[in-house]
This record gives structure tokens, sequence and C-alpha cells, in this order.
């Protein structure tokens, strides 16, 4: 698997990448994602590829997918509302939380299903333990805790 980092920056709908971080050298720009105001979180999920959370002009959320090391994206899952954080499970598998529930890939982000409405309508930070063993979600007014991937 070849070694990337991207870097997203506030109000930008592009990211900046490298596959050589030490030298910091062979830098690149992404294509820009279409419709996105601005990227909000990028992570590899498998191999070559990344999956970000992007917000829209029209205020709503989506994920988008590259297959080439985050510098070409195409949408992959459209939300009517906001994304809030995403986690790796393990390799090609992740949780995003958006505002009603949970949403899971296992094949890199080509297909998304909803697995759980809580905690709906609160923003949370995802924290994985072990190695999606056991999971814990922080919403601001408690913790809720998953040993069964939501």
């Amino acid at each position: 698997m070849r070694s990337v980092t991207l870097v997203y920056l506030p109000g930008s709908n592009y990211l900046i990448g490298t596959f050589n971080p030490t030298l910091n050298t062979e830098w690149w720009i992404s294509d820009g994602f279409d419709g996105v105001e601005a990227v909000e979180k990028g992570m590899q999920i498998y191999g070559s590829i990344f999956i970000a959370i992007c917000k829209k002009f029209d205020g709503n959320y989506s994920i988008f997918r590259s297959e080439d090391y985050g510098q070409t994206w195409s949408e992959s899952l459209p939300i009517s509302g906001e994304i809030y954080d995403m986690i790796k499970i393990n390799y090609g598998r992740a949780l995003v939380n958006v505002y009603n529930g949970f949403y899971e890939t296992v094949d890199s982000g080509l297909t998304w299903t909803k697995i759980s409405n809580l905690p709906s309508g609160k923003k949370c930070s995802i924290c994985n333990i072990g190695f999606g063993d056991i999971l814990f979600c922080a919403d601001g007014s408690g913790i809720w805790k998953s040993t069964n991937i939501g």
C-alpha cells in the first residue's frame, strides 16, 4: 500500500496531497469537488481509496470517494442534512455519524447502509477502541457505547 498524506484547508473545496511527507516533495492539488463549498474531513479507507466529508453549497452534506489517492472525487453518500464525523473501523469498513443516526460501508465507500437512528439529532465524536470491537460516541450530554458496531 502506497503511503499518502492529504491536507484539507478550511473553506476550500479541494485537497492537497503528497506521496512523500518526510521530504515534503511531490505535492499536488486534487480536482475540485463538484457542488462543494468546503471539505471538512478526509481519510484513507483502503489502499488508494479515500473518503471525505464535504459541505455542499445548498447546506447539505455528502461523502465523496476517490480511487486514485485523492486526486479525483465523486459523490458516494448524499445526505439531506449534516454529517458530523466518520471513523475507519478496519480496511474498507467505516462509519459516519449524520444528523439522524449512523451509516456504515463495508466496501470502501461504494455503498452505504443506515445501521442506527441513535443518537439522532446530536453532533457526535466517534472513538474506535481496538479493531472495531468497541465504539464510543460522545454527544455533549452523554457517552454512547456500542459493542456491535452501532
